[in-house]
């Protein structure tokens, strides 16, 4: 088992009516992002809830804010304590890390650390909740991953930021937190949490994978693609998703059905599947990629008709936000005739003569080119 032994909020004495609102949760973790809280060193183990407690008074009643910012929180003799509420088990959403709070834990280190070095055993006890915590949400603590900025003093909103799974506050903000000494020990405790991982996983029987999982529909932009998630054993699993362009995680799409985006256009879709079960080892599997994703135009079709003659005006569209401009050959078929064109930035015209007096059907295919698909369209045109 992972979870280390956790002081709960009772134990150091948190007064729930401090709070404001209810917690809110995540619908991922992607990291941890270990702080100190700058208090001093020499405390006492007898002092650690009252040191707690005046960081919960500072986060509520001077900054405002709903909670104490920090999931969990160590002190210098390795104790482990809960800190923000809504359930140390859950993805509960933090205060700790501004523009990365969405997808992340956070965990505090009580004391100052650009004055000491932390000691193993503080060492020992974040590498441990970093590895629960980036275990039960299938990362790798020695990782890295991008994440998508909401904003902070480094980075603007919406940037999309490769970081480590594990680390220090200064890496996404402007800080000196964790501390120097509390930072530099960051591959430490990347290489503990790894190791913590791999022993917990290599003493539990592994879930059996049964029948791989596979993805169903079309791979094309607007379509609906599907994921069979397989059988396991035992077959209660619970199974984490994440869909994958071009082997990059998809922020947010972590759903079973996954409808193709513009901007997969071009790229081949994947998805990884991670099954957990209480006691055992998690199986990860992907799923085989499908693509390129193709992309369904439109095509319209003006027609203008004189004595005996006609001509026919294509215009091939891709779907709006596909970047590409439609190319290949139209086939255009009026009165028994067929004429093949080529499309030029999308556009093409054939023209007919010879024909006989009255309304003509006019049938147009485009053929396809450049991950575009087929498309037919027709109108009618009135010959004098």
């Amino acid at each position: 088992m992972l979870e280390p032994m956790l002081f709960s909020r009772q134990d150091w004495g948190a007064d729930e009516t401090w709070r404001n609102g209810r917690p809110a949760y995540n619908h991922m973790m992607q990291q941890v992002h270990i702080h100190h809280t700058a208090n001093a060193n020499d405390y006492s183990s007898d002092q650690v809830p009252t040191l707690i407690r005046g960081i919960y008074r500072y986060h509520t009643h001077y900054l405002g804010w709903s909670d104490i910012a920090y999931n969990f929180l160590v002190d210098r003799f390795g104790g482990v304590w809960e800190g923000r509420a809504g359930g140390p088990e859950r993805l509960v959403r933090g205060a700790h890390t501004r523009g990365f709070n969405s997808s992340s834990t956070g965990i505090a280190v009580i004391g100052n650390f650009d004055e000491v070095r932390p000691a193993r055993s503080v060492l020992r006890s974040v590498a441990q909740i970093a590895a629960w915590k980036v275990h039960e949400n299938g990362g790798w603590p020695r990782g890295r991953v991008r994440v998508r900025s909401e904003g902070s003093d480094l980075y603007d909103a919406n940037d999309l930021v490769v970081l480590r799974v594990i680390d220090g506050h200064r890496d996404t903000n402007q800080t000196a937190c964790p501390g120097r000494h509390l930072y530099d020990a960051l591959p430490v405790i990347r290489r503990r949490a790894g190791k913590l991982i791999r022993a917990a996983e290599a003493s539990a029987q592994p879930v059996q994978i049964l029948s791989p999982a596979t993805i169903t529909g079309t791979a094309s932009v607007g379509s609906q693609l599907l994921l069979q998630p397989g059988a396991y054993d035992p077959p209660d699993v619970t199974l984490a998703i994440a869909w994958l362009r071009n082997g990059m995680e998809i922020l947010g799409a972590t759903q079973a059905a996954y409808v193709a985006a513009p901007e997969d256009f071009g790229t081949h879709l994947a998805a990884r599947v991670i099954a957990t079960y209480d006691g055992r080892g998690q199986a990860n599997q992907i799923a085989p990629a499908v693509g390129p994703v193709t992309a369904v135009p439109s095509a319209k079709v003006r027609a203008a008709g004189g004595p005996g003659r006609a001509r026919i005006k294509v215009t091939v569209q891709a779907p709006a936000g596909v970047s590409v401009s439609p190319s290949g050959d139209v086939e255009v078929s009026l009165g028994g005739r067929r004429r093949s064109v080529q499309l030029v930035d999308g556009r093409a015209s054939a023209r007919f003569k010879g024909l006989r007096p009255g309304r003509r059907r006019v049938s147009v295919r485009y053929l396809g080119a450049d991950g575009l698909t087929s498309v037919e369209a027709g109108g009618v045109v009135r010959i004098g």
